[in-house]
């Protein structure tokens, strides 16, 4: 389950996304064709100069082939006993 917060900034996703596809060799015009997304959005999008949707979200995941959680930083609170 992905706890979307205030902690979590777009910014960061999109990043972390944008790196992951030039790490991995990944043609932005694949990403495009597979998600529907048009190549200016997402390059857009990945370049933090437009915001990140949500479902644009799940669909760049699933294009990858990545779980959903790989560009979200986990937020654990320490319990005591």
């Amino acid at each position: 389950k992905l706890n979307f917060n205030k902690e979590v900034t777009i910014l960061d996703i999109r990043k972390k996304i944008n790196n992951y596809i030039i790490d991995n060799g990944i043609i932005k015009n694949h990403i495009a064709k597979k998600t529907g997304i048009e190549l200016p959005k997402l390059s857009l999008t990945l370049s933090c100069k437009r915001g990140l949707p949500a479902e644009e979200y799940f669909m760049i995941c699933d294009a990858l082939g990545v779980p959903y959680d790989t560009f979200v930083e986990h937020h654990r609170k320490n319990k005591s006993a």
